[in-house]
């Protein structure tokens, strides 16, 4: 298993916020607690494809974010083309 897979959710102390607003484009945000994220990805499966390689030929023909705000109990779907 390569390094960076370990990693899962692990993150360095420069990437932390340091509060809990973000500026972009001259807007401001809140970032909310307790929310998770889940990409579902649809994949083509060819029969003649080493399954056991991690670099194989498989493509993503279906891609889903599921937005989890746990505090709300509210789910959203983006379909991400």
């Amino acid at each position: 298993m390569e390094e960076w897979e370990k990693r899962t959710g692990v993150y360095n102390e420069h990437h932390q916020l340091q509060s809990n607003t973000l500026n972009h484009n001259g807007n401001e945000y809140t970032v909310k607690d307790n929310i998770e994220t889940i990409l579902v990805l649809g994949l083509d499966k060819a029969s003649d494809v080493d399954s056991s390689s991690y670099n194989n030929s498989k493509q993503a023909d279906f891609l889903m974010l599921f937005v989890l705000d746990n505090n709300a109990n509210t789910c959203k779907a983006i379909q991400i083309n």
